[in-house]
């Protein structure tokens, strides 16, 4: 069971949702992981268990926007921060597509600490844009 190997793995809520992200990038193969962030900790721990899917790390802080890009796998994108979590989950699937790294129709692997800047992730979802 992916959870259950996700909670063996890791000690702690972010980890363990990294680590689901990958084992679910290795089964599911999504067009992308995003991941919306504001600290980068979340897109770090995603890549280090590198999974076979590109990584779209949102942020609306600049200088983790320039962070990230020395991440492996990880292509950083700059949103607007804002309240609802519907609208942004709507804004880091519309920067993913301007970018060029998704497409309508393509599945992803959504995940983020909700609300924003909650401090630890706590949210993972499987979506089509």
């Amino acid at each position: 069971d992916i959870l259950v190997a996700a909670i063996n793995e890791a000690s702690d809520t972010t980890s363990s949702i990294a680590y689901a992200c990958k084992s679910l990038a290795d089964t599911i193969k999504p067009n992308a992981i995003i991941v919306v962030t504001v600290s980068g900790k979340t897109v770090y721990k995603v890549s280090s268990y590198r999974p076979n899917s590109l990584i779209v790390a949102c942020t609306c802080e600049e200088k983790v926007y320039h962070q990230l890009s020395m991440c492996w796998g990880a292509y950083p994108t700059l949103i607007e921060k804002v309240e609802s979590t519907d609208a942004l989950l709507s804004q880091a699937q519309k920067s993913a597509i301007k970018e060029g790294l998704v497409k309508k129709g393509d599945e992803v692997i959504q995940t983020a600490g909700l609300p924003l800047g909650a401090g630890e992730t706590n949210f993972l979802k499987i979506d089509k844009i």
